[in-house]
């Protein structure tokens, strides 16, 4: 049986997410590897709120039992910051030790990819138009230092950790 993955991303804000989340999971078995889907209601818009913290405490548990968790890091609603519930999936994987996969479109510093305006300062870090500076690598540091990032899409940080697998 091969490595369990939990799948992390913003799929169920999307229309089509429950269909893109089951191709992810299709995919994974596809390079050999275990998912314990979340079950449909992580895709319900209008779960009651208790019903909304069972399933987080079933999250935190699925990410508790796997081996690897690859999370969309992407910029999210126009930010250069992933998705919030992915980045605090990740903060939870990472003092227990799993295999971290970040994947995103784009791998340039946060400041390169700032869509407002920005100014760079005389060290030659960018900042936005209130002084706030950006992290130097593509996420922020305890992001971008705990897991492998890959610039592309789901699948390739599922080859990217098929790769790592045979070193």
């Amino acid at each position: 049986m091969g490595k369990t993955i939990y799948i992390s991303g913003p799929e169920h804000l999307l229309m089509n997410g429950k269909e893109l989340y089951y191709k992810k999971v299709d995919l994974c078995r596809k390079y050999g590897f275990e998912v314990d889907p979340l079950p449909d209601s992580y895709f319900d818009p209008l779960l009651p709120k208790d019903q909304k913290i069972k399933l987080a405490l079933l999250r935190v548990e699925r990410i508790q039992n796997c081996d690897i968790i690859i999370a969309d890091v992407n910029d999210f609603r126009f930010s250069v910051e992933p998705y919030g519930e992915s980045a605090v999936e990740l903060g939870i994987a990472y003092p227990l030790g799993k295999e971290m996969i970040g994947y995103m479109r784009d791998t340039r510093s946060c400041g390169e990819r700032y869509p407002g305006k920005k100014l760079s300062g005389s060290n030659g870090r960018y900042t936005d138009l209130n002084g706030n500076g950006f992290e130097p690598t593509c996420l922020n540091l305890m992001l971008s230092q705990s897991a492998v990032i890959v610039e592309g899409d789901f699948e390739d940080a599922l080859k990217k950790l098929k790769e790592m697998d045979r070193k």
